[in-house]
């Protein structure tokens, strides 16, 4: 640990502290000063070390209760971001899960709730589409007139990545979506003082 010195002292008289609650991080203490504090382990295969690694993070959905969701299956559920991990080296592959958010549906959400602008946020927007069933309006990141594209929430054009994309909402669109129609159409005469062309596929 030649590389790691106490946060207070500047001493390299460091150990693991034997009190801190389990977490990622390694927890230290220094035996010199009493000075408490983390340092983020280098990543590296479980299997053969090796520090080749794909990272890749993807968004999920589990249970609040697992033991509820077994007698009913509309049990409270959230969105659990979770990373992908693959070793070049050897191929092996294991995943994190990170912290559970629960779904908070429209009706519990509070008064203005109906219409959701996504921007910059892939994950909250799968989310609502999971969840809802609604329009979706499919416009530049800064809205103007010539592109308002209106989508049921169903439609694949707006639910499946084709091959030349990357992102659903973390690029050049934004998504505006609500359960009423009227909701997504009213924002669209707001913004661009024009109404939306409807999707030929879905509409």
């Amino acid at each position: 640990m030649a590389n790691i010195s106490c946060g207070t002292c500047g001493g390299d008289n460091l150990a693991r502290d034997p009190e801190a609650a389990k977490s990622d991080d390694i927890a230290m203490i220094c035996l010199d000063c009493g000075w408490t504090g983390t340092r983020t382990p280098n990543l590296s295969c479980r299997r053969c070390a090796s520090a080749d690694i794909d990272e890749v993070g993807v968004d999920g959905w589990a249970y609040g209760d697992a033991d509820e969701a077994r007698e009913n299956p509309d049990a409270d559920w959230g969105y659990v971001d979770k990373t992908h991990y693959r070793c070049r080296k050897c191929q092996y592959s294991w995943q994190k899960t990170g912290v559970f958010r629960p779904y908070e549906s429209d009706a519990n959400a509070g008064e203005g709730s109906t219409l959701k602008v996504f921007v910059d946020d892939d994950v909250a927007y799968r989310g609502w589409l999971r969840s809802s069933v609604g329009y979706v309006l499919n416009c530049d990141w800064n809205p103007h007139a010539d592109y308002l594209v209106l989508h049921r929430s169903s439609c694949h054009t707006i639910n499946d990545l084709g091959p030349n994309s990357t992102t659903f909402t973390e690029g050049e669109y934004i998504k505006v979506c609500s359960t009423a129609r009227q909701a997504v159409e009213q924002w669209a005469v707001e913004r661009t003082r024009s109404t939306p062309t409807s999707c030929g596929i879905c509409i």
